[in-house]
């Protein structure tokens, strides 16, 4: 019934899914669709989805991977290395950060 009324009237829904345990164990896998907890309910009914996982943490920022699992609204289906940076709440790439660095 959500997903009726978000597609009708052009509503987002956003949520978030849990991953399952063995694979929080394993850092080096990459996430799939498969791996989130009741995929059958979140995922197949989704018209995007975003798996986002942490690489590395450094003193003043944050490297982020996140993969478009799923997605239905556009044709692009890759990934982007993201950076976050805590002290300023900002979410940039990865290639804008090393720009806006040299400038």
């Amino acid at each position: 019934m959500l997903k009726m009324i978000a597609d009708q009237y052009e509503i987002p829904v956003i949520g978030t899914a849990e991953v399952r345990k063995s694979v929080q164990k394993q850092e080096t896998r990459k996430l799939s669709l498969d791996d989130i907890m009741e995929s059958a309910k979140f995922a197949y009914n989704a018209n995007l989805v975003w798996l986002l996982s942490e690489t590395s943490n450094e003193n003043d920022q944050v490297s982020l991977y996140l993969k478009y699992a799923k997605n239905k609204l556009t044709g692009f289906k890759k990934s982007q290395n993201l950076i976050y940076l805590p002290d300023y709440g900002k979410i940039t790439e990865e290639q804008q950060l090393s720009i806006m660095r040299f400038k």
